[in-house]
Order: structure tokens, then sequence, then C-alpha cells
């Protein structure tokens, strides 16, 4: 009986009942649409926030990555009084924007340790009598790692990189490793960096520690006297179009004049490698003049010699380009051991003479 009502009830009033249940769908619909339009919005953000990425970055080191093996490649040493450096830099800005860089100081804490490649620690007796000295970016030793005493690692705390509204900021380590250094069979005696940032649980949300294992492995096909030098993403065999910048490494022995020549139209030089304000060069070592009027041509002339004091008998250097925005390269032929081919297709020259 009360069944028949309600659907005497339903059949007199079918169209009110009908408006109720339009609105309540529609209503439905435009929560949904705007759940939906806030969750596209909000991923926008995100995605645009990221492609940006993380102002905490490193010439070497990568993004939680204490226990990744990170090879240098040098030729064997034939002078035991000299030593291998491997430069380890940081950066408050990421190799894809330069222009913009952390609007904060960055703390943290770094630990060098004596590990294998796979980041277990060393015994004295593994290193014998091989030393790896660590300094800072203005050449002060920070610490000895060795058997002898045994010093197997060591933490720097309190560290950071400044913040300058005005300009981006640069922080530095050497590892000079001793050059009684078997590259071939000493390759699982290494440094692993880990650098943890340093603050409140609410700093540094944004940022990532940086971190890995260093070890020094022989350059294939690179005689002792001689030098080389070319770009690490493109010996890595790194896509031309996953790079946001190039990593380029000079090293070698003996003398030689390395001349590079760019287009700054489409790249730009790290200016602290050259000026004097992270490296510190000897007089006439590193030598760079501007483009000319009416030129584009940017040129760096680097006068290596390992057997030379002026030099500190430096056997490496590293130098970082960024791309200006203005091209993207196709190929990594952009690349050029031929001064005369520089054009609008090929901008980088890179040439070395023993």
């Amino acid at each position: 009986m009360k069944w028949n009502t309600v659907i005497d009830f339903v059949k007199k009033q079918w169209l009110q009942i009908w408006i109720a249940v339009a609105i309540l769908a529609l209503v439905g619909m435009g929560s949904m649409a705007a759940y939906i339009s806030a969750f596209s919005s909000m991923k926008r953000v995100v995605v645009s926030t990221s492609n940006q990425g993380k102002l905490f970055t490193s010439n070497i080191l990568v993004e939680d990555g204490k226990d990744i093996y990170i090879p240098r490649y040098f030729p064997q040493l034939v002078n035991p009084s000299a030593t291998y450096s491997v430069d380890v830099i940081l950066w408050n800005y990421n190799l894809s924007n330069p222009a913009k860089w952390y609007s904060e100081m960055i703390n943290y804490n770094v630990t060098f340790t004596l590990t294998d490649s796979e980041g277990h620690p060393l015994t004295a007796a593994d290193m014998g009598s091989r030393t790896v000295i660590v300094s800072d970016k203005n050449g002060n030793t920070l610490a000895t790692l060795d058997g002898t005493t045994p010093t197997l690692t060591y933490t720097r705390t309190g560290e950071s990189l400044a913040y300058n509204a005005s300009t981006s900021t640069e922080g530095k380590y050497t590892l000079d490793f001793s050059g009684n250094w078997d590259l071939e069979n000493d390759t699982e005696i290494c440094v692993q960096v880990d650098i943890q940032l340093s603050g409140s649980e609410s700093q540094y949300l944004d940022l990532s520690p940086l971190g890995g294992i260093i070890g020094l492995k022989k350059a294939v096909n690179t005689e002792s006297a001689g030098w080389q030098a070319y770009i690490a993403e493109r010996e890595n065999s790194v896509s031309v179009a996953d790079c946001d910048g190039y990593n380029m490494t000079v090293t070698g022995a003996g003398a030689a004049v390395i001349t590079i020549k760019w287009d700054t139209r489409y790249l730009e030089c790290n200016r602290n490698f050259y000026n004097q304000t992270i490296y510190s060069f000897g007089t006439g070592e590193v030598v760079y003049t501007a483009p000319a009027s009416g030129s584009n041509i940017a040129t760096l002339v680097i006068s290596a010699d390992t057997a030379s004091s002026v030099t500190d008998n430096r056997n490496r250097y590293d130098i970082q380009f960024y791309k200006t925005g203005t091209a993207e390269p196709s190929s990594w032929s952009f690349i050029t051991n031929d001064e005369s081919s520089l054009s609008d297709s090929v901008w980088l020259f890179i040439g070395v003479e023993q």
C-alpha cells in the first residue's frame, strides 16, 4: 500500500523530481571539473618548476648520489711527485638556467671517505703509501686522507654557498691523488664525497643532497706525454638533446697549448674559470680574449705544462659551457677541431698543439 503511494507521488511530481536530479548531477559535474582543473593546474606548476632544475648542483656529484661510482680518466703520470687533481665544484644554480640562483644561503656538511667503488670503507693496508689531499677553493689543505695516521675519513661541518643578490655563487674542493697511483690496478681505491644539507626541517625542501664515489682510471688511447680535450657528455654517449650544458675536460702530461673558441651567441663559458675567482692560475697560464668588434667568437688559451712550477704542475682543467637558449644543437657536430669551420651550426672549436 505504501509502495503504491510512492509510485502515485512520483507520477504526479515527475517534473520537479527530474529537475532536482538534473541540478544534483550538474553540481557533481561542476565539482569534478573544478577538481580536474585544479589538479591539471597544479601539475602544470610542478612540471614548470621541475624543468628549471634544483638550484644546488655540481660538475661531478649527482643528487642523492653518494653511492654512485664516478670515474675520472687520466693518462698515467711519469712524474710520481705530481698529482692527479680532481676539482669538485658546487653551484647554487642549475646548468639549465645559470641566470637563476638560489634565493638564500645554502648550508651543508661535507664528508670525504676512502672507499672502494661500491662505497665500502678501506683500511690502512688498502691505502699503503697512497694519499689524497683535500683542499678548499683557496688552495688551503683541509685534510690528508691516507693509511698512516690513519685518516680514512674527514668531515667538514658548517660549510655554505653564500647568497648574493647580484650574482651566482660557486664553491670548490680539490682532491689531489698522489702520483704513485696505478691507474690500472688502483681503481678500487676511491674517495666518497657526501654533501648533506644542514638546516631546519623546513629549509631546503626544494634541494637534494649531493654525492659520488670518485675513482681514477687510465685514459684509453692517450699518450703519457700528450694532452687531450673533450666534452665529457659526448665521451659518455649522452644524447646532445639531454644536455643543458657541457663539461669540457682538458687533461694530459708534458707541455701543450690548448686553444678553445666558441660562438657567444650560442654558448657561454663559465666566467669563474678564467677570471681567477674560483680557480687560481699562474701568470699567462689561462688567457681569455673577448670577441673583437663585429665578431661573436671568444677565445680561451691554456698554456699547459706539467713540468712547470708556474702552472703548479697542473695536469687537468675542467671548464663548463652553458647554452644561451638562442638555438639548440641537432647533433654533436657543433664541436670541431677545424677552426675554419666555425659557423651558425658549428659553435665550439677545440685545438691542441703539443
